[in-house]
């Protein structure tokens, strides 16, 4: 009996606990606890509150036409750097020019000990001379032709007497007469032949002369470029073989800024594109403007910058290789009105 009445009990008290929890389930439904969220349009905004071109969409900026872009890590550096070299071996002769000095192009930097192949050119011009005297000289011709003019003319005189009168002439005196007039035509083309040889040796003659005077302009060092020189590897007396470096020269007159531009700014109109440069020396400030020259094509994968090249004048020689330097490439409008070049 004991165990019926305590499953009695049990009984009652879930029955009366989810009674309890049925009348909170209610109260929470009238409250509205459980409504669901209502969700509003994300981008709904009130008619009233809102004018007609705000509905419309914005102008997009024309970036970097309209925008200065600054080269990050701008630095000064060279564009030209020639290393001049010997062409043939031999001594140094004639080197004087010391780092530092300011070359033109074309200008003589140093020789190389050529005095076997001057000796070798003056001889070369006497044959030449002797050649075109051979050739111009028409003495030879001259006497043939006459020579074949006589001995024509005495064949004929036998030839026309023998049919006046026959046996005027013996027969072998004839066939001497014919013989001789044959011999002083062959001697008359003979003459003609040596002319044509006399005209081909100076010809031979003459190419020799211009190989030598060629092989003499290779023992000058002279300067490709106009620059600085900035090096001298050889000095006056040494030894120098072909491709030996003497002298290095870099242009000075014009260099080139290097920077990195973000490629976002990159429209593909940079070249060509105005550049201004700020060098700061102390409290001195100077400008100067270049041209866009380059921009890569590559891009860097880690922070997405692109490599630009500006090319400025340098007037004075103020600005140096591998100064840094401020450099921003400016507006195309502001170039436009006027005042920068």
């Amino acid at each position: 009996m004991t165990m019926t009445q305590d499953l009695k009990k049990n009984a009652v008290g879930l029955f009366l606990f989810s009674s309890v929890l049925a009348n909170c389930s209610t109260s929470r439904v009238a409250e509205g606890f459980d409504q669901p969220n209502k969700i509003e349009p994300a981008n709904q905004v009130s008619g009233s509150n809102v004018d007609d071109g705000q509905l419309e969409s914005q102008p997009k900026s024309n970036g970097t036409a309209t925008e200065s872009i600054k080269l990050e890590g701008a630095m000064l550096k060279t564009i030209d750097s020639t290393a001049v070299s010997a062409q043939v071996a031999g001594v140094l002769s004639d080197a004087t020019l010391k780092e530092g000095a300011l070359v033109k192009k074309g200008q003589s930097l140093a020789k190389i000990h050529d005095a076997s192949v001057r000796m070798k050119l003056q001889q070369l011009k006497l044959q030449l001379d002797i050649a075109r005297f051979k050739k111009d000289n028409t003495i030879d011709k001259q006497v043939a032709s006459k020579n074949r003019e006589v001995a024509e003319k005495e064949y004929e005189r036998a030839v026309l007497a023998n049919q006046r009168v026959p046996n005027t002439y013996p027969l072998n005196e004839v066939d001497r007469l014919k013989l001789v007039a044959e011999r002083s035509r062959l001697e008359e083309e003979r003459a003609d032949y040596n002319m044509q040889m006399a005209a081909l040796e100076a010809e031979v003659t003459s190419s020799e002369y211009t190989q030598t005077e060629e092989l003499l302009s290779r023992h000058s060092i002279v300067s490709p470029v106009e620059g600085l020189i900035v090096a001298v590897e050889k000095k006056l007396g040494e030894w120098v073989e072909p491709g030996t470096e003497v002298y290095r020269i870099v242009r000075t007159d014009t260099l080139r800024i290097e920077g990195l531009i973000p490629v976002s700014v990159d429209d593909g109109n940079l070249i060509g594109r105005t550049a201004k440069i700020e060098l700061i020396r102390g409290e001195n400030r100077d400008y100067f403007f270049g041209k866009v020259a380059f921009v890569s094509p590559d891009v860097n994968p880690v922070n997405s910058l692109v490599r630009v090249f500006v090319e400025v004048d340098n007037p004075g020689r103020k600005l140096r290789p591998g100064l840094q330097v401020r450099a921003e490439i400016i507006p195309a409008e502001t170039r436009d009105q006027g005042g920068i070049p």
